[in-house]
């Protein structure tokens, strides 16, 4: 799709909770909105849960991490109806780009690759986020014992 500051555009995040990488997915999010032509996109959150009770807590979890990011975004908790690769597809399949956090599970590799290629086939523009994060890593240069 061509890109023109005339169009709204949509990124879409993936939120599932773990690994960490919805925080980097939604700060890249913002960042491509300092970007003139994304100035106007909106972002929206997905996530899918089990039960309606556990809508309601991830509907709260990512409100409170939008209200403490001071990032605006649309919230889209759905209880799970079908597979949710289909799902991922059928919501963002229209969408200008689409942010999906990658599992630090090392079980079925051959499964996750065929997922990824369904998705990368089928969306105009998607990144997969692995946040990795230091909590376990300290610069040497923050090391006390640095002389």
């Amino acid at each position: 799709k061509p890109f023109t500051s005339q169009t709204n555009k949509n990124i879409d995040i993936w939120w599932r909770g773990k690994d960490k990488n919805a925080d980097l997915m939604l700060l890249l999010a913002y960042l491509m909105k300092l970007n003139s032509k994304w100035k106007k996109a909106v972002i929206n959150i997905y996530s899918i849960v089990a039960t309606e009770d556990e809508k309601q807590t991830m509907e709260q979890l990512i409100q409170f991490s939008i209200k403490e990011a001071r990032i605006e975004a649309e919230i889209h908790v759905l209880v799970e109806s079908e597979n949710p690769v289909e799902l991922l597809l059928n919501k963002s399949i229209n969408s200008d780009l689409v942010f999906c956090g990658l599992s630090r599970n090392k079980d079925n590799i051959e499964r996750n690759i065929q997922i990824i290629e369904n998705i990368v086939n089928r969306l105009t523009n998607v990144v997969f986020v692995q946040n990795n994060g230091m909590a376990s890593e300290t610069p040497t240069i923050f090391n006390p014992t640095y002389k």
